[in-house]
Parts: structure tokens; C-alpha cells; sequence
């Protein structure tokens, strides 16, 4: 007996700690790493009632979760270690159930102080609480601001003390037990899944009677005291009001103090000289501020100086002097004092400068003498800039805003400026790079003067990673870059060598807080290394995996594009199996990494290098798999997409022209209202779609599918399904499309694997309804994930459900054709699957039906049912095809498989080959074994002689394909012409003379004579169309030394048809040959089995009219009448006047129509002598009128 919610140990005591318990039932959970345990009662208590659950150990397990499934209290106990066998639970096992008490009265206190406070706050101060919420440092009541306002201070305050009052009142809290949630009291809200049990009230004295199902104190006394910390306003008009009680009480006091201690530390002052202590702080800032102004006219000065040697070296120009200068961490009145002092130290000169963020913009400065050179200047400068600058000026001084100074370099170039500390610089070093690639040992003094400036500049930027030192991050990029270039040069120089691991270590600890450009620059000269093999791949891969983690998307995509690149080029001339085992050991690492960024580029790596078939052996495929089963949505989803082979249209979603979903654009045109727009959306759709179609149809490397390469089908699969449902139970962690995706996955899996997972066709059964989101999908994946293996008392529930959601006679006309269309692709893996009765009632329902869509549909699931078993038939279904092979048709049976002794058609095909070896034409040849005494028909030029001929096979390849009897009706009769002579018109004669006798025999004979005689022709037939046995063993032989192709199996099957029709009818094969392959066109005979595409599911649902096309059919129905006319008013027209009240009174009207009206009415309810009086009267007029 388990001891049920509501009546628990814990619930009877909360004070108790420990329990004996006997183990009830042990599972195992699904994670796989820990066991669901049920005890007969328990101390520790379940999640509910906006309580958390208790935590402990039974028998020395550690309980990491108590939650409620249906009434009975699960225990989430870490399973013991495989070397400790003592720890074992087992059923029926008497163990100890102890609790987590120090976690256990927290809980209590701030649950029974909520209860308190809510009553207060309600019945005194109107604050009615609408939730509650137990947080791990505070808690927090929600309460109903609708009728009054906000709570002041005061009122906050009072309510305070009114709480540790009632606390210091020391009032009793009560359990009052009701038997069942019937009696009254219960709450409004209860779990769905809570049947029967008990309601418990908790009550503090006569203060309040509240419904609860958790642990309490024994009295408010136990509460200690309440602290009210803050308000917050939230959903519009409610308020989360704070507060903490008992023990967490005293710990943030305690907390408070320790922090008081530490701040004073640091102040070294205590708290009441805290105040006194920052005012100090915030005066001497003002100081540091004012000395950092004077550091700044310094350095304004000082660069002033810098401009005007720097104009000296340039000597004397004949145009306009332009120098700019640029810094990130200057103000206004840095830009003031240095156009001041610049102007005075080079008074010809046009400066042009700026501060600020490179991205960020900032304020910008043209000055120079007053004329028309420095407006010249400003005009370009600014026009340069474009939008991202705005200002003016006049008088030589030009005053502008920028939002970037992104342009600012390009801008400089336009105007001829020169930046005099950094752009020549620049150029210097790009001079050096061509000068010592030309001759490296010339100028090898100069290089180690860069190399010592890096050195240099690597120190200062250890100093300040974030900020690039007092070198620019552009500065050092491109003394990076030189030195990348150049230092293949000096393979012998040991500071040229250590360049590429300093740059690994600088990327390694300060990647993260690097400037984007500079650690684009890092990252493109160790790939400029890496290429030039300065450096190996095992020391460049951990480090680019590990910048995946940093929020750059570009400096993501260029890592994306080098790895890939450089695996490619290690496995050019062979497979470097050492190389490809390491990297796939780190890349698995980095899967399972916690930025999830870093893991799905990690994986789209993987996936890249498989699609291009540089790794595509089982271990990359079962590595891409352990993806699937992420805790991130992105990373799943990319792993399962890439098992489902759309892969590369989930990577293109992006871009516009490979963004396009044909199938979306299909469903909302046949659903939603017709207009011009979406007509030229689907064109235009169409048009993009041939065209990528185009440029991707080459030649590509055969790939074999990954789902094929996994090492266990069925592992992989069952824990599939297990994530599945767990994603299922929380909705909001992953998108429907996304569950949708799992499902499809699975069911290819099973469907390709033949796997037998039972409870995946009762998980979908639920969902095959037709208002489901995307239910064709859910119907394709169904008939995916069928096959012969399954049982088929598991696939008939599915199919009764799709029959009874979907095919009856009130659904509307797509969701029937969905419903048969489904079910034939179930039936046609699992034959079995669709019962006798059922398949009967659906054939009588739907074989003529109104609706094209829905009869067409039928008449595919009956053709496919007069294949496979005919047997479930009844008579007049099977069609002649199927009755004439009853005699040797054997039911299937589960698990039964039919082993064939010969290919089916193979002796035509062999047949076909040796007439065309021998010269001969497929169209023209002659009749093959077993047609003696036939004539073929010859073909005429006559097109009516043509048509005719051409129904005839027709409807003879309809009777085969299993049509009723009555289809044979539109067989047309063929006269011969009078130009074939009177011989011919005699032979005409006496055949029909035979052909009379004949009937007439049939017809004197009896119904017996008559079954007699079809049989013997019957076997006459298969006769014919059997093999001899000698030409059987031959054709066995021939099979032995070929492999047959999927034309040669297609044309065994064209050949086989085409003999069966020929031995009927006696046509030409060559009409015959004709119509069978309209009818493959027609149907579609390459259709993949194992893949069921969703429009197979919809096909055969009639397309709504577009608006252009209802104009035209309701133009067509207006011509020929006149506008807003009518019969009435054409007569009139035609003989002028109007119709007098004579001839209206004439006029009857079908007693339907006046039947309502009360004169009518009431004739009928009159009694006799108001029928007398009525009379009278009628006499009486009649006779002054004179009749």
C-alpha cells in the first residue's frame, strides 16, 4: 500500500526527519543516470503547491528530486557505483527515508510566513495576494493593485509590524483534513492529473483558513520575524512585494555586516564614515580630472610640435598642405588647444582633426588660414564622409558631428591628406614588405628593427590587451601583418620563429578582450603561417575551435572557411588517418563544449567535411550523431537535418534566392484566397527555383547516406524517441517544426532499418487528426515508418485512426484524399495493417463518389489491395487482372517472405535484346513464343482507324490494371474499309457468322457448362504466358553472368504488361507500348519507397480557382443575358405597359409559397358556423352583383 499526496509522513509530521519505508518499485529515469524510486510513505515531500521539494538520502543515496506522478510520491536517487553492489536498491526493501532538515524548516518558514503575510496584507491593508513565489535568497507575494493604489512607505511599514505582531503572538498553525476534493473547500485550480485523494487546510488561529498542501510550522512564534526588503511593479496593475523570515532574516544581516566590514576595509573607515569617505573619493576624481585636462593640453602641444617637423621633413610643396590626426580617448577641448597650437606652428597649413571611437564617431575639426583652399578641403572632406558626418563653418574653421569614423580613412585619401604618425608609417611598412621579399638579406637590419618594435609593442599591449596599449589596434595589425609575411624569410633567426607562438599565446589569453580588427588581423596571419607550413595544424585547430566562442560573426565564417580548407588539403593525396583521428577526438570534445556557438560550428565543420566526402567514414557520421541529443535547440536541429539530407537548405536559409519553400508556397495556394500578388510569387518562386536547379545539376561525388553508417540503428533510435518525448513534455524548450524534424528522422530510420519500435505508432496516433499543425507531414513520416516487420495488431490502431478522423463522409474533400492517401502508403509497406471490413466500407463509401479527388484516391488504394491481396476483395472489386490469378495467389502472412525462382519478365527481356542483336526493331517485332496462329493487325494512316485502335488497347490495359466488368463498355468496334477488297469483307462475314454460333452455344449452354468453359480458357491463357522449362533454366543461367539495372527492371515490367494485354486483345504491341507509358508518366513509377514525400499525401486535391480565373468563369456565365434583366421586364419591354391588379389576381401560386400566410392559416382553423357565415356572405355579394 503507497501511502498517497496528502496523506504523507511528512504531511502528518513536519517535523519528522527520518522514516522507514519499504521500496515499492524501482525505474530507471530517463536520462539513464538515475532511478525513480516509490517508497510505501515518505518524509521527504514532492514538488507542489509553489513549495519546493525536500532533499536527502535513503539507505545513504543521495535524492537529487521529489515530484507527484498521479498521487504517489518518485524519488530521482543517483544510482550507486557499479564497485559499491551494497548500495543496491531493490523491491520489498525495508530502507530509511531521512531529510534535508536545515533546507526543510527554511522552506517551512518562509511557506507558513507567506500564509501569514498574505492574510494581513488582505483583510487589513486590502493587498490581495494573486501568486506567491519561493526564491533561494528572498521571496515574493504578487498582489492586486485594481482597487487601490500603491502601498506608501508608511503603509509598508505598518504592515511590517502588524506581521511580527501576530508572530509575536505565537499563534497556532492547524492541518484540517476534508476526505475527498468533492467536499467543499476545495480550490478552484487543481492538477489534471490528481484523482481522488484529500484537500488539507491550513489555519492560523482564528486569522486564516487557507487550502495547502505543504510543510508548516507548528506556530507563528517559530516564524522569528519578518523584513519587508522592497516593491516591484509588475503586468500592468499587480506588485511583487519582498520579504524574508527567520533564519534568512539573520543571514542577510550577517551578510550585510560582512559587507559593511569589507567596504570599510577598503575605505578604512567604518560605516558611519562611509558617506564622509566617498565625498572624499568623488573630490579627489575632480582633481584627477582637472590634471588629466592639463596632461591633455600637453600631449596637444606636443603633437603640435610633431605636425610641424613633420611639415619641415616634407619640405616645400606647390599645393596645399593637408595633415590630420585622429585620437580615441580626447574631448572638445582637446581638439580647441591643439587646432590652436597647430595653426601657430604651421600657419600654411589646412589640419583636419578628430576624436573619438572609430565606430562610435565623435567630434571632427577643419581649420586652416581663412580663403578658399580650406573650404575646398572641408567641401571634399565632408562629401567624402557622406551621411556619417554633419557640420560647417565659415572664416577657416569648420565644426562637424560624426556617427563613425569608419570612412575616415578613405576621406584623408580623397583630400590628400596625411596622417603624419600613422598613415606613413603604413606605408612604410607595406614598402618594407616588397623590399624584403625582393632580398631578404639587404635589408635584414630593418626587419629586426619591426622585429623589436613587435617586441616592444607586446609588452606595452600586455600591459593593456583591451585598449591595444599606446599603439593603435590598426598600428599593430599591420605590423602584424608585415611580419607574417616576412618571416619565412629569416627561417634561421630564433625571434622570427618565436613570432607564431607569440601570436598563439596573445589569441590564447586575450582572444576574448581583443578589438575585433586586431584579432582578425591575428587570426589571418597565423592562416597566412598555417598556409606557408611556418606552423602545425595540431597546435592552429585548438586555438581556432576556441575563438568560435567569440561574438564575431565574420571572424567565425573565415575560421569556418580555413578549416575546412586546410583537413581538405592534408587529405589530398592520401587519407592522413593520424591527423583525421586527433582532430575528430578534439571536435568530439568540443561538441559536448557549453557555448553554444562554439559546439554548432564545431559540428557544421564536421558536417562540411562529410558532405564533401573528405571524412565520410562511420566515426565521423556516429560522432555527427551524439549531436542530436544536445540540450540546444540550433545544434540539434542542424545534426538531424543533416541525417534527413536538407542540410544544405538549412544552411542557405539566409540568402534570398535559396531562402524559397516551394511546398509552402503550393499548401498556401491551394488553401488561402487567390490573388494576382501570390500568382506572380509562385511564378517568380518558380523561376529562381530553375535556375539554382540549373547551376547545381553537375557532376557531384557519390556520397553514401549517413543513416546507413550508423553502428547501432536501434540504440540510436530508441534514445531518439526517449529524447523525443522528453522534448514533447516541455513545449517551450524547442519549436513544433523542430519535434516535427525528430519525428521524420525516426520514422526514416525505422522505415530504412525495418527497426521495431512499438510505442512510436501509438505516440503519433494522438496527433493524426486533420486541425494539426502540419498534419501531412505527420501522415507521410506515419507510412515512413512502416514496414512488413511490424505487427500488425500495432499499425491497425493507425489506421482506424486515420479512417475515422479523416475518411468519412462529412470531412471535407482534401482531408479525405489526405486520409486515403496516407493510407495507402501505410498498406502499401504494410499490407496487413488494413482490415477486411474496413477496407470493404471504404471501397463502398468512396469507389463512385462525386469527388474526382476522393474517388481517384480510392481507386489507387484498390488497385494497390488487387496486387498485393486480392483476397480482402470482394468479387466484383478484384477485377479481371486479379481473379484470373486466384488460383495461385497466396494471401501474405507476417513474417512470411516470397521467394521467387525467377525474375519476373526476365525471359522478355532477354528476348527484346536478342531481336534488337539481330537487327530487328522494338516497335516492329514480331510475336514471340507461344503466338502461333495469332495475326498481328497491321497499322493504317487512317487517324480515325488509328484512334479507334488506340481505345480498344486502351481499354484492354484498364481491365488489366483491375477496373469492373462495365469498363469494357467503351471498347470501340473497328470496320475495315471497302478499299480492302470483297475477300476481306467475306472472311469479316464468316468470322461473325462463327462468332454467332458461338454466342448462341454459350447461351443454350447451362451456368455450370458455362464456369466450365472460362476456366479452360483461363488456363488456355496462363499457358500461354508461362515459361517452358527449358528457356526457363536458360534465362536462369544468363541471369548468373549480369547485373541487372534499374532500365532493365523497368523494362521487364513494361514487357510483362504488355504480354498479358496482347494475349487478351491481340493489338499491336506497339499501341500497347504506347499507352503504358502514358500511364507511367502518369503515375509517377519512380517514386521513392522509403521516403515519402508529403505531396504524395495531398495529391489529387482539386486546386482553388485563382481570382483571374472565377472573373472568366463568371463572364462566360454572363454573356448572352442582359445586365440586371429579367423575364418580367423583357415582356414588358416587348409589349409596353404594366400588369393591372386583374391579372394579378389571376395569377396562382404554388400552395408551398402562401402556405405560412395567415389567411391560409386561419381558413383552416374556422369552425362550421363560421364556414356558414362565411358562405352566406359570399351569396349574398354574389347576388348584388347580379349572378
Amino acid at each position: 500500500m503507497i501511502a498517497q499526496v496528502g496523506n504523507l509522513a511528512c504531511q502528518k509530521d513536519s517535523y519528522r526527519k527520518t522514516l522507514e519505508a519499504t521500496v515499492v518499485s524501482i525505474e530507471k529515469s530517463t536520462d539513464g543516470s538515475s532511478l525513480d524510486v516509490v517508497l510505501s510513505d515518505t518524509v521527504l515531500f514532492p514538488t507542489g503547491g509553489g513549495q519546493w521539494n525536500d532533499l536527502g538520502s535513503i539507505s545513504g543515496l543521495k535524492v537529487t528530486d521529489v515530484f507527484r506522478k498521479g498521487m504517489d510520491p518518485v524519488h530521482r536517487v543517483v544510482a550507486p557505483a557499479a564497485d559499491s553492489p551494497q548500495q543496491a536498491l531493490q523491491v520489498g526493501q525495508v530502507v530509511t527515508a531521512e531529510v534535508d532538515w536545515t533546507r526543510r524548516f527554511d522552506v517551512m518558514q518562509q511557506h507558513s510566513g507567506q500564509h501569514l503575510l498574505s492574510a494581513i496584507a488582505g483583510r487589513d491593508f486590502g493587498l490581495e495576494t494573486v501568486a506567491w513565489a519561493l526564491g533561494e535568497d528572498k521571496s515574493c507575494i504578487e498582489v492586486d493593485l485594481s482597487q487601490r493604489k500603491a502601498p506608501t512607505e508608511a503603509e509598508l511599514a505598518a504592515l511590517e509590524e502588524a506581521v511580527n505582531s501576530a508572530i509575536r503572538k505565537s499563534l497556532p498553525f492547524s492541518v484540517h483534513v476534508s476526505d475527498s476534493v468533492s467536499d467543499g473547500g476545495a480550490p478552484s485550480k487543481l492538477p489534471s492529473d490528481l484523482a481522488g485523494g484529500v484537500i488539507r487546510h491550513i489555519r492560523i488561529g482564528e486569522l486564516d483558513d487557507n487550502p495547502c498542501c505543504g510543510t508548516h510550522v507548528s506556530s507563528t512564534a517559530e516564524l522569528q520575524c519578518l523584513k519587508l526588503l522592497h516593491t516591484e511593479k509588475v503586468r500592468g496593475k499587480n506588485m511583487r512585494l519582498y520579504f524574508l523570515f527567520g533564519n534568512r532574516v539573520l543571514s542577510t544581516l550577517h551578510a550585510c555586516v560582512s559587507r559593511d566590514r569589507a567596504i570599510g576595509a577598503q575605505l578604512c573607515a567604518g560605516p558611519d564614515a562611509f558617506t564622509e569617505k566617498i565625498g572624499l573619493l568623488q573630490s579627489s576624481l575632480k582633481t584627477l580630472t582637472k590634471v588629466n585636462k592639463t596632461q591633455l593640453k600637453e600631449l596637444a602641444e606636443a603633437a603640435a610640435k610633431r605636425m610641424a617637423a613633420f611639415a619641415d621633413n616634407l619640405g616645400e610643396n606647390s599645393g596645399v598642405l593637408v595633415l590630420a590626426h585622429h585620437r580615441d580617448d580626447a574631448d572638445a577641448e582637446f581638439l580647441t588647444i591643439l587646432s590652436k597650437a597647430a595653426s601657430e606652428k604651421c600657419p600654411g597649413a589646412v589640419f583636419i582633426f578628430s576624436i573619438g571611437a572609430m565606430n562610435e564617431g565623435g567630434a571632427g575639426l577643419v581649420v586652416g588660414p581663412a580663403g578658399k583652399e580650406v573650404e575646398a578641403v572641408w567641401k571634399q572632406f565632408s562629401i567624402a564622409m557622406g551621411s556619417s558626418m554633419k557640420g560647417g563653418g565659415k572664416g577657416g574653421r569648420y565644426q562637424a558631428k560624426a556617427s563613425s569614423w569608419l570612412n575616415r580613412k578613405a576621406a584623408l585619401e580623397v583630400v590628400g591628406a596625411s596622417d603624419f604618425e600613422i598613415e606613413a608609417l603604413a606605408l612604410n611598412l607595406a614598402q618594407l614588405q616588397n623590399l624584403v621579399k625582393r632580398d631578404a638579406q639587404s635589408y635584414k637590419d630593418e626587419f629586426k628593427q619591426q622585429l623589436r618594435h613587435w617586441t616592444a609593442s607586446l609588452a606595452v599591449f600586455a600591459l593593456d590587451p583591451a585598449g591595444g596599449g599606446e599603439t593603435s589596434g590598426s598600428n599593430l595589425g599591420e605590423l602584424i601583418s608585415f611580419l607574417s609575411h616576412t618571416v619565412s624569410c629569416y627561417p634561421k633567426d630564433a625571434a622570427a620563429v618565436e613570432f607564431p607562438e607569440q601570436l598563439i599565446n596573445l589569441l590564447q589569453t586575450s582572444g576574448q578582450t581583443l578589438k575585433p580588427e586586431l584579432r582578425r588581423s591575428m587570426v589571418q596571419a597565423l592562416i597566412l603561417l598555417r598556409n606557408k607550413d611556418s606552423i602545425s595544424v595540431t597546435k592552429t585547430m585548438p586555438l581556432f575551435f576556441s575563438l568560435f566562442r567569440v561574438h564575431d560573426k565574420e571572424l567565425r565564417k573565415l575560421l569556418h572557411s580555413h578549416i575546412v580548407a586546410d583537413i581538405k588539403n592534408a587529405n589530398v593525396k592520401a587519407k592522413n588517418n593520424k591527423l583525421n583521428k586527433t582532430l575528430q577526438n578534439f571536435m568530439y570534445t568540443m561538441l559536448k563544449d557549453d557555448h553554444e556557438i562554439a559546439a554548432r560550428k564545431s559540428l557544421e565543420v564536421m558536417i562540411e567535411l562529410y558532405t564533401k566526402n573528405i571524412w565520410n567514414d562511420a566515426k565521423t557520421v556516429n560522432v555527427i550523431s551524439e549531436a542530436v541529443f544536445s540540450p540546444h535547440a540550433k545544434l540539434a536541429s542542424t545534426a538531424i537535418h543533416f541525417f534527413l539530407g536538407t542540410h544544405d537548405e538549412k544552411k542557405n536559409e539566409d540568402d534570398e534566392d535559396e531562402g524559397i519553400d516551394m511546398e509552402s508556397i503550393r499548401h498556401k495556394m491551394q488553401i488561402n484566397k487567390k490573388k494576382g500578388s501570390k500568382s506572380n510569387m509562385l511564378e517568380k518562386a518558380m523561376a529562381t527555383v530553375k535556375r539554382k536547379q540549373r547551376q547545381k545539376e553537375r557532376a557531384e561525388v557519390f556520397n553514401f547516406s549517413a543513416l546507413h553508417l550508423l553502428h547501432s540503428a536501434q540504440d540510436f533510435t530508441d534514445k531518439l524517441f526517449a529524447r523525443l518525448k522528453q522534448i514533447t513534455s516541455n513545449s517551450n524548450s524547442f519549436r513544433y517544426e523542430l519535434r516535427l524534424a525528430f519525428i521524420n528522422l525516426i520514422s526514416r530510420l525505422i522505415g530504412i532499418h525495418k527497426l521495431i519500435i512499438l510505442p512510436f505508432y501509438t505516440y503519433l496516433t494522438p496527433y493524426l487528426t486533420p486541425h494539426q499543425r502540419q498534419v501531412p507531414k505527420l501522415l507521410a513520416y506515419t507510412a515512413q515508418a512502416s514496414h512488413d516487420l511490424v505487427p500488425p495488431e500495432t499499425m491497425q490502431p493507425v489506421v482506424q485512426q486515420i479512417a475515422d478522423k479523416f475518411i468519412w463522409t462529412n470531412a471535407a474533400t482534401e482531408v479525405v484524399v489526405a486520409g486515403l492517401n496516407a493510407t495507402r502508403e501505410i498498406c502499401m509497406r504494410c499490407p496487413l495493417a488494413m482490415s477486411e471490413d474496413l477496407l470493404g466500407s471504404v471501397i463502398e463509401d468512396y469507389k463512385n463518389h462525386r469527388d474526382k479527388g476522393s474517388a481517384m484516391a480510392l481507386r489507387a488504394l484498390l488497385s494497390l489491395y488487387r496486387e498485393v491481396n486480392p483476397a480482402m476483395l470482394k468479387k466484383k472489386h478484384r477485377g479481371k487482372g486479379a481473379s484470373m490469378n486466384m488460383a495461385e495467389f497466396k494471401a501474405p502472412s507476417y513474417g512470411s517472405v516470397n521467394v521467387m525462382d525467377m525474375i519476373d519478365g526476365a525471359d522478355l527481356l532477354l528476348e527484346e535484346e536478342e531481336h534488337m542483336r539481330n537487327g530487328g526493331d522494338a516497335d516492329t517485332s514480331e510475336p514471340g513464343d507461344g503466338w502461333e496462329g495469332w495475326e498481328v493487325a497491321s497499322d493504317s494512316d487512317d487517324d480515325e482507324e488509328d484512334s479507334k485502335r488506340k481505345a480498344n488497347a486502351k481499354a484492354i490495359v484498364e481491365v488489366l490494371d483491375g477496373d469492373d466488368d462495365d469498363d469494357a463498355e467503351g471498347w470501340v468496334d473497328s470496320d475495315e474499309d471497302d478499299e480492302g477488297g470483297d475477300d476481306d469483307g467475306d472472311e469479316d462475314d464468316e468470322e461473325d457468322e462463327e462468332d454467332d454460333e458461338d454466342e448462341e452455344k454459350e447461351k443454350k449452354a447451362g451456368p455450370k457448362q458455362q464456369k466450365l468453359a472460362k476456366q479452360d480458357a483461363r488456363r488456355n491463357l496462363e499457358k500461354k504466358l508461362e515459361t517452358s522449362p527449358a528457356k526457363k533454366q536458360k534465362v536462369i543461367s544468363s541471369l548468373t553472368e549480369r547485373i541487372l539495372t534499374d532500365e532493365d527492371f523497368l523494362k521487364m515490367r513494361e514487357l510483362s504488361a504488355n504480354r498479358k494485354a496482347e494475349v487478351m486483345s491481340g493489338v499491336r504491341k506497339s499501341r500497347v507500348q504506347e499507352l503504358m507509358d502514358e500511364d507511367d508518366e502518369e503515375n509517377g513509377e519512380a517514386a521513392d519507397r522509403d521516403v515519402v514525400d508529403v505531396r504524395r499525401i495531398t495529391s489529387g486535391v482539386k486546386r482553388k480557382m485563382t481570382y483571374q480565373e472565377r472573373v472568366e468563369h463568371i463572364q462566360e456565365g454572363r454573356e448572352g443575358r442582359d445586365k440586371f434583366g429579367s423575364r418580367m421586364g423583357q415582356k414588358k419591354a416587348e409589349h409596353g405597359g404594366s400588369t393591372t391588379n386583374r391579372e394579378k389576381s389571376k395569377k396562382t401560386k404554388a400552395f408551398q409559397m402562401i402556405a405560412h400566410k395567415r389567411s391560409v392559416v386561419g381558413k383552416a382553423k374556422r369552425s362550421l358556423r363560421e364556414k356558414q357565415q362565411v358562405l352566406r356572405n359570399h351569396i349574398t355579394k354574389q347576388k348584388k352583383k347580379g349572378f
